[in-house]
């Protein structure tokens, strides 16, 4: 019999002092449609997370298509994709740096992120994205306008 799609044994995860995940066990073999359910804050979409290669986490053992979770995953997110519920921007940072946080989640080193960002921000869009939209009295609030556009055509 071949490996399991996803094996987990003893998954957790903590956020600070939180506990997210404390010793989740799951195994699902070959294709199978599943659903994971439970109450707000039960850990849902901190599992499908880490399931994802997106998150740093602890197990006994943690493989998704025979990768390891606790490793290198760069080979997963080349095979498997993360699309959250809604799709937001932290307001109170630029683009660039909106993009520069999600390129960390995905653990793009930062030359290869700054060629990328550098290289699919059109070049005018690409200096007005590093600003945030500031109002008259000098406090931040949100992203620049160029926020949609730009943070697509650079993803």
């Amino acid at each position: 019999m071949s490996e399991p799609l996803v094996r987990l044994r003893g998954l957790r995860k903590t956020f600070g002092g939180r506990t997210a995940l404390a010793g989740v066990d799951l195994t699902i073999d070959g294709r199978q449609i599943f659903g994971v359910v439970g109450p707000d804050g039960a850990g849902k979409t901190t599992l499908l997370r880490a399931i994802a290669g997106l998150l740093e986490i602890s197990a006994d053992d943690a493989r998704v298509l025979g990768v390891d979770l606790r490793g290198d995953v760069r080979a997963l997110k080349a095979q498997i994709g993360y699309v959250p519920q809604s799709f937001s921007l932290h307001r109170e940072l630029s683009v660039f740096e909106n993009l520069r946080f999600t390129a960390r989640l995905h653990r793009l080193g930062d030359a290869e992120f700054k060629e990328r960002a550098e290289g699919r921000l059109r070049p005018r869009a690409s200096a007005s994205c590093r600003r945030r939209a500031r109002p008259r009295d000098g406090r931040r609030r949100g992203t620049s306008r160029c926020a949609p556009g730009a943070l697509l055509r650079a993803l």
